[in-house]
């Protein structure tokens, strides 16, 4: 059996050696360029969300403005029928109904409910509790419309918190719409810094291993000359 030569057997041995620290070093820059499209994708992705953000806090305001525009005409014309109500229609109004109490009442809800994070029974109780005002306020309403001038107060008043609550709808929808987007946005910007971590952290690595393959291929050469 013939023995291998010592200098071809460490030969070999440097070959392979440098051979793993090449391949390290590259899996090191491989895995960084895959993580490196990941960012991109995510980034494509944010500013896709922030552009939805934009369009729909934009157009959430306007219905913003629409139902605070039609709660204030509400406000006015009730303040219009506050004076009638002393006298007395065909159709009694409830003495007890004080109607402009009843319309700051349900703006007073309704602006809880957009502003306010409450459990999920708490919120169904109160939107039980403003569609019963709203109703009573709908009906205080009808009974005040039996003379012609408060059928017409009345028929404007019905007209604005029709809008009102249309521009009320609306808002929530866009709202609700902004509120999901706003999750994606920070799940993204979450993903960003974490891929920008691991980028850095992977560029480190495979730095370290390419100055390492640096260092063996300057020994290797060394120690050949020697030889």
């Amino acid at each position: 059996m013939t023995e291998r030569n010592p200098v071809s057997q460490e030969v070999g041995e440097v070959k392979e050696t440098l051979a793993k620290k090449h391949e390290e070093k590259e899996s090191w820059f491989q895995q960084k360029d895959v993580l490196k499209k990941e960012i991109i994708q995510a980034i494509q992705e944010i500013r896709q969300v922030k552009k939805e953000l934009d369009s729909s806090r934009s157009i959430q305001q306007q219905w913003k403005k629409e139902r605070d525009v039609y709660n204030q005409k509400t406000k006015e014309l009730i303040e219009q029928i506050k004076p009638l109500q002393g006298e007395k229609p065909a159709k009694q109004v409830d003495s007890r109904v004080n109607l402009h109490h009843l319309q700051r009442t349900l703006e007073r809800l309704e602006t809880k409910i957009e502003t306010e994070v409450m459990e999920f029974e708490k919120e169904k109780k109160l939107m039980v509790k403003i569609k019963k005002l709203k109703k009573q306020l709908d009906e205080s309403l009808f009974l005040l419309e039996d003379r012609q001038q408060y059928f017409q107060l009345s028929k404007e008043i019905r007209e604005a918190k029709k809008k009102a609550d249309e521009g009320h709808k609306k808002f929530v929808e866009e709202l609700q719409k902004n509120k999901e987007n706003f999750e994606k946005f920070a799940a993204l910007t979450k993903k960003i810094n974490e891929l920008k971590k691991q980028i850095e952290e992977t560029l480190q690595k495979g730095l370290a291993a390419k100055q390492e393959y640096g260092i063996l291929v300057g020994q290797a050469k060394g120690k050949f000359e020697e030889n």
